[in-house]
């Protein structure tokens, strides 16, 4: 799979091991291997040579981190530094801006913050399932976060705020009006300092919706507003775009175009399949990881190349490729 770039995604970022982060001293040895490697490329690079149809160095990859939180400026961001290595960093610009948290965040501090609840509560007007709480614990922490994931990304945006605050108040827990600190985003001065050291800042929406939910108004004030503050906060350069959520149902040809539209130079997604990096917008990504054996499928090409060969994990307007 030499021939074949990679894009890789991360998304938490820790000092010491956390779960559903990558560790400061993992990260390290990870950016060490792959230095070691492959040629670590910016994506604007890989962008550029799909443009000009020039061709890429053997064993191309590219780094990518997800939403913009704070964890990458202090754990990752002087990690690449010291080594010279470029990254993507696809911001959320209300998040930066201090306007919002991100909503799985919420659902993640409201469960981790209650314990004794039994109550039954609705998925929503429009369904008949529930979900039984009692006791939320280490084995059921997960399993009711994934529930309540699973419905908030099948709903438009407005009913999701909505159900929401709904669940807030089920929970007799009020969510904190401003982003709890291990929650918090980049600031558009770190956000500055990154970009003349190396790390290129694209565009994440203004608010985390998933594109594919939302009217045709918002999707253009999401983009718009989200490449106006990329504008007048870190000046006017190419950049590039990440769909929030990213599988097949957060986008569609619409939202692709107005991507383009607006100014945004590719867009990426947040599976993989045998479509690999062939559409500038809809290039697939890899899940980067804290488990080496997850690390080394997604980097060293035995996804990409199961992909490639038998098809994917993955069902795109209905077939699986």
């Amino acid at each position: 799979m030499r021939k074949s770039p990679r894009i890789v995604m991360f998304h938490r970022f820790s000092a010491e091991p956390k779960q559903h982060c990558v560790s400061s001293a993992e990260f390290e040895k990870q950016i060490i291997y792959l230095n070691k490697r492959f040629n670590i490329l910016p994506l604007s690079q890989l962008r550029q040579s799909k443009e000009q149809g020039k061709p890429l160095p053997n064993n191309a990859i590219v780094l990518t981190v997800d939403d913009g939180y704070r964890d990458f400026y202090e754990v990752a961001y002087p990690v690449l530094k010291k080594h010279g290595v470029p990254a993507t960093l696809y911001v959320t610009t209300g998040f930066v801006n201090e306007e919002l948290w991100l909503w799985p965040d919420q659902i993640t501090w409201l469960l981790n913050n209650v314990s004794e609840v039994n109550k039954t509560i609705a998925l929503g007007e429009q369904t008949s399932k529930n979900i039984e709480i009692n006791t939320i614990d280490d084995s059921s922490r997960q399993q009711i976060w994934s529930q309540v994931i699973a419905y908030l990304l099948s709903v438009d945006d407005k009913t999701k705020h909505t159900w929401i605050a709904y669940f807030a108040e089920q929970l007799g827990r009020p969510l904190p009006k401003t982003t709890p600190d291990e929650y918090a985003a980049c600031t558009w001065q770190q956000l500055v300092e990154m970009q003349q050291n190396g790390i290129e800042i694209g565009g994440h929406t203004h608010t985390h919706p998933s594109l594919g939910q939302v009217s045709n108004e918002q999707l253009h004030t999401e983009l718009h507003t989200c490449m106006r503050f990329l504008d007048e906060k870190l000046g006017k350069v190419d950049r590039d775009f990440c769909f929030p959520n990213g599988q097949p149902n957060d986008y569609n040809k619409k939202v692709k175009q107005v991507t383009q539209e607006v100014g945004f130079k590719s867009s990426v997604t947040a599976f993989y399949d045998s479509k690999g990096t062939q559409d500038l917008f809809e290039m697939r990504r890899h899940t980067a990881s804290e488990d080496w054996f997850q690390f080394c499928k997604s980097f060293n090409g035995v996804e990409a190349f199961m992909a490639e060969k038998t098809g994917a994990h993955n069902k795109v307007e209905g077939e699986l490729c």
